[in-house]
């Protein structure tokens, strides 16, 4: 370029004739130049892609090497396989981790960020398989295409990270907790506010069971592995027991035992204890 006179380079998108006429000193050298370019034209033309292959899918894929970090954004969101392996999520991947082998094992069904997960009690009908078992629940997938997505609930095989079932649209608003009872059979769901709700499932067949709506956030819920029957939910100054007889849902106020200094705030976890007692952790002094 510095050779060239500023106006010969400016008009080097004319074609060669034109250059010669402009200067008789580079005229060979353009000449030669622009040969070169008229031999190459034919073979550039017959590379040039179609719109249809710029818009296909290559066939690559890429693979996860390594997750990190953990989301510890909803309740319950850490399980023990039968095997020692830690389950957990980060953002849409739910993680297998084995600290023996220092590997990863990895669910990619979810196209929302998990909020919670659930494990079939391990000794349900003397059954050892059920403890394998594992659901997933997520937040609220938001807006595509103009039509909202609502979430989901995956039945995951733990041992082969692979889903048995998928419930759509199991909530409005972003699912909270799950829990299954204490055969497996049925599974407990429940959603935020503003459209709180929960919800028994027949996980299987996809079938919901029955719906119960509340009023505010449920933070937990548990499943007594003593009765079939009855689970526990907990959230912002409520604790409340459900009976689940003949596809019907019927609330009980939990009785909480006075503790001195006590001051009934938030209750973030339950579990069940023998003999019907129920322990509560909660926010508060």
């Amino acid at each position: 370029k510095s050779a060239l006179p500023e106006r010969l380079w400016e008009e080097c998108i004319f074609p060669p004739d034109k250059l010669r006429r402009e200067s008789k000193i580079w005229g060979s050298a353009l000449n030669s130049s622009f040969s070169s370019v008229r031999e190459m034209q034919p073979t550039l033309t017959r590379t040039m892609i179609s719109n249809e292959e710029k818009c296909a899918i290559p066939d690559y894929k890429l693979d996860i090497d390594w997750v990190y970090g953990y989301n510890g954004q909803g309740r319950r969101n850490i399980l023990l396989s039968p095997t020692g392996e830690l389950v957990y999520p980060v953002g849409r991947i739910l993680v297998s981790y084995d600290n023996k082998t220092y590997s990863q094992r990895y669910y990619l069904g979810h196209t929302s960020t998990i909020l919670c997960l659930a494990q079939a009690f391990p000794e349900a009908k003397g059954d050892s398989h059920v403890s394998w078992l594992a659901a997933t629940g997520e937040e609220l997938p938001g807006y595509k295409k103009g039509t909202q997505n609502l979430p989901s609930i995956h039945i995951i095989d733990l041992r082969s990270m692979e889903s048995l079932t998928v419930i759509s649209d199991a909530h409005e608003t972003s699912i909270t907790a799950l829990a299954f009872c204490a055969d497996s059979r049925l599974i407990a769901s429940s959603s935020q506010e503003p459209k709180a709700s929960i919800c028994v499932w027949n996980w299987k067949n996809k079938q919901r069971m029955c719906t119960v709506e509340v009023t505010i956030t449920i933070l937990d819920l548990r499943w007594s592995q003593w009765n079939i029957d009855n689970f526990v939910c907990v959230g912002k100054q409520f604790a409340c027991f459900f009976t689940y007889e003949g596809n019907h849902v019927t609330p009980v106020p939990l009785q909480i035992a006075p503790t001195r200094g006590f001051v009934r705030t938030s209750f973030y976890c339950i579990t069940f204890l023998p003999e019907g007692f129920v322990a509560l952790g909660c926010l508060g002094s």
